[in-house]
This record gives structure tokens, C-alpha cells and sequence, in this order.
């Protein structure tokens, strides 16, 4: 509390700054209830009206992707990475396949220890979305992919994932409207990124890509903590119309 009181004591503290205090100094879910009024409040105060978390960025997502996955159904991660969903998954029960897609063999490597890890043997892991052949119905997680291509590319990967046989498909990008409270530029959140979409661009992106299938329903969401009504990420949940 010592802390929080210098915090907001001095003047035009950027948002991130909280962020970052809340991430690496609240311990428990308590304290951050106990300091979350104060720095809303702060920030109410300089215009910014705030619904702050207690989970990063990162943990929100995945928080809020799993939360939406069936147990019952196989998952297509594409573009995998370090297996984050696979763990989560796994230590909420998970027990189905779970079909994991990156161009990174180191990823293949460290695959055969994560499952070890849970002793299973239902993680799969391929280095190219071109050698998964399997065609039950799955749900796919496309999260934070699509920024690392080109916006060509990104259309040609959600349009091809489309045609699979799928129940859900979700994906998530970085939501360029709230970088404002980032940067005072028009940086990216990350050196590696060709692109990062508005949320109307985001829109518009997906219904380009869906408007030759007419039986999806298409429902779009944000995730994180909320400034003046806008959030760090945005996801689409797609899904077969009954």
C-alpha cells in the first residue's frame, strides 16, 4: 500500500505502469481487489474509465479460449508454440487428441516432454498444417497467429481453416485501438508483426473471409482489461450453424 500510495501520488502515471505494478507486485487475488479501486479511480481521473484484471494479457486469453473448448472434442492448435493451451487444457482433464501445428521443430522436441510431463499420449505435433489429414470434428485455436504473416497470407490461413471440419473455431490478434495506451506512436506491439488490425479492420477481415459460407454463426469478443470501453485482444468464435 506504500507503494500504490507514491504511485498515485504523482502526476499522469501511463496506464501501463499499473498494469505492470499489478502484475508483478499483487501476490494474491486479494490485494489485487484490495489496490484495484484506487487505480481505477486514478485513472477515472484522468479520463480513462477502467475495469482492470487480475491475470497478464497473456493469461486472460488463454483463460478465456480454454474456458470455451469442450472436453469431448480434439483440438487443431495451429501455430502452437510453447504448448500453452495443451498444458491448460491438460490440467483442467483434457484427455482427447490434441493436434499441434508450428514450423518450429525445436517445438516437435519439447512436445515429447510436455506430454510426458502429463504422461499422455495424445498430443500430435506437425511441422505443417499440409500433413494433418484427419477429418473428425475438431475445434481450432488460431491465437495470436495471424499477425505474423502478411494480411494475404492471414486471409488464405482462415480461409482454408474454414473448410475443415470444425465445431469452433477461435481466433485472437492484438487489438490496434487500445495500443493508444501503449505508445504514443503507431508502434507494434511486437518487432515480429506485419500487422495489427482495429477492431473494425478485424471485422472486416473475417467477414471477407467467411462471406462465401453462409452457414457460420460469427460472434466477436475482447479479452483483458478494459480502458474507455476497449480491451488488449480481440477473438472471433466461429461455429457451424445447427
Amino acid at each position: 500500500m506504500k507503494y500504490v500510495r507514491i504511485l498515485t501520488n504523482l502526476e499522469n502515471v501511463p496506464y501501463f505502469v499499473f498494469y505492470l505494478f499489478i502484475k508483478r507486485a499483487a501476490k494474491t487475488d486479494r490485494q489485487f481487489q484490495t489496490i484495484k479501486p484506487i487505480f481505477e479511480s486514478y485513472l477515472a481521473n484522468k479520463g480513462i474509465i477502467a475495469n482492470l484484471t487480475y491475470y497478464n494479457t497473456h493469461q486472460d486469453r488463454v483463460r478465456f479460449i480454454t474456458n470455451q473448448l469442450e472436453m469431448d472434442i480434439p483440438i487443431l492448435d495451429v501455430g502452437c508454440g510453447e504448448f500453452i493451451y495443451y498444458k491448460r487444457m491438460m490440467n483442467l482433464g483434457f484427455t482427447n487428441k490434441y493436434y499441434a501445428i508450428d514450423s518450429d521443430i525445436q517445438f516437435g522436441r519439447m512436445g515429447i516432454f510436455v506430454a510426458q510431463k502429463y504422461n499422455a499420449d495424445n498430443l500430435h505435433f506437425y511441422t505443417s498444417l499440409i500433413d494433418f489429414k484427419s477429418t473428425e470434428k475438431i475445434n481450432i485455436l488460431l491465437t495470436e497467429v495471424i499477425e505474423h504473416n502478411s494480411i494475404d497470407e492471414a486471409k488464405k490461413l482462415i480461409t482454408h481453416l474454414l473448410d475443415f471440419n470444425f465445431n469452433q473455431f477461435i481466433i485472437s490478434t492484438p487489438n490496434d485501438d487500445f495500443n493508444k495506451f501503449y505508445f504514443d506512436d503507431d508502434a507494434m506491439r511486437h518487432d515480429d508483426h506485419h500487422f495489427e488490425l482495429t477492431h473494425i479492420e478485424f471485422k472486416n477481415l473475417i467477414e471477407e473471409c467467411v462471406k462465401s459460407h453462409n452457414n457460420y454463426e460469427v460472434n466477436f469478443h475482447q479479452i483483458g482489461d478494459t480502458l474507455n470501453g476497449i480491451q488488449p485482444t480481440q477473438a472471433v468464435i466461429i461455429k457451424k450453424s445447427k
